[in-house]
């Protein structure tokens, strides 16, 4: 549903003023928990790849379970698991996934996978 801006099997279920106000940035200073700047949004921050941008927004677990949407992309992830991390800056199996995610969306959007 956030992929498609608040849309789900043809309903708009967030309005697009309300979903405008969601996925704006509102804190772009470094975060003063993680050691990176999180770009944060009402409740969600940034989506943390190993290279490949996206505008897109989500929020991760402390333990490394995380979701995220990339409208521009019209697409979805979520990474679950059920084994201890207790890492700050998560799993990083959910950056590596994430990171391939948007490589192969964008084989299929662009025709090339490019890594940045």
């Amino acid at each position: 549903m956030l992929a498609n801006a608040g849309e789900w099997q043809g309903q708009q279920l967030i309005q697009p003023e309300v979903f405008q106000q969601l996925s704006q940035i509102q804190y772009t200073r470094r975060d003063r928990i993680m050691p990176l700047p999180m770009h944060w949004r009402l409740g969600y921050h940034r989506v943390l790849t190993l290279g490949k941008s996206s505008s897109g927004f989500g929020h991760m677990g402390f333990n490394g379970s995380g979701a995220w949407c990339d409208p521009e992309r019209g697409l979805s992830f979520a990474y679950t698991h059920n084994f201890p991390v207790a890492s700050i800056t998560g799993d990083y199996r959910l950056w590596g996934l994430t990171q391939e995610a948007l490589r192969c969306t964008d084989r299929i959007l662009y025709g090339r996978k490019g890594w940045f």
